[in-house]
């Protein structure tokens, strides 16, 4: 996926910011019609690393240095579900209050892609309140119901650890403006 291909790129020298290298990934799931979700299966990785006209390329004398720097150096391991829905629900909870009210769950919204008006967003956060017993007057939701959303499989709010990542770059790129409820 988009984190595992990051940490290859980098192994090659690429030094761009976590934004930039979504955008690159986005770039080259399109070239090589890779499921951007699931990111390059290993015969697809394969075709990318031998592919002489690609910022992936490899030689094989390339590669068996990269394998010995890796023996060396092992990669950190990527980052758990869990701590990247926090790391999100932090970076929309300017204010720091513990809950996401409209505004901070629109933004999230917007993130994954919602268009319409803050009015057809404010009917749409009422219903997900609804849905998830969320007292929209007195308790937006907190962490805890934020994950359950985000971790939702068959719901509108879920998002795969990849989309995590590139929504967590987003929101550094462009951090959210402190405003009142």
């Amino acid at each position: 996926g988009l984190r595992r291909l990051q940490q290859y790129a980098s192994l090659l020298g690429f030094q761009g910011s976590d934004a930039d290298w979504a955008k690159q990934y986005w770039a080259l799931c399109a070239r090589y019609g890779w499921d951007a979700a699931q990111g390059a299966d290993a015969e697809q990785f394969a075709a990318f690393v031998d592919d002489e006209n690609c910022s992936g390329y490899c030689t094989d004398r390339e590669l068996q240095a990269l394998l010995v720097q890796l023996a060396s150096q092992p990669l950190p391991p990527l980052p758990a579900r869990s701590d990247l829905v926090s790391e999100l629900f932090s970076a929309l909870d300017v204010g720091g209050g513990g809950k996401l009210g409209v505004r901070r769950l629109g933004l999230y919204a917007r993130l994954c892609g919602f268009r319409g008006s803050d009015r057809q967003w404010a009917g749409q956060y009422l219903a997900l309140c609804r849905k998830h017993g969320w007292d929209a007057a007195s308790s937006d939701p907190d962490a805890k119901q934020f994950a359950y959303l985000v971790d939702d499989e068959a719901g509108g709010g879920y998002c795969t650890d990849d989309e995590l990542h590139e929504l967590l770059a987003e929101v550094a790129a462009h951090p959210p403006v402190l405003q009142t409820r």
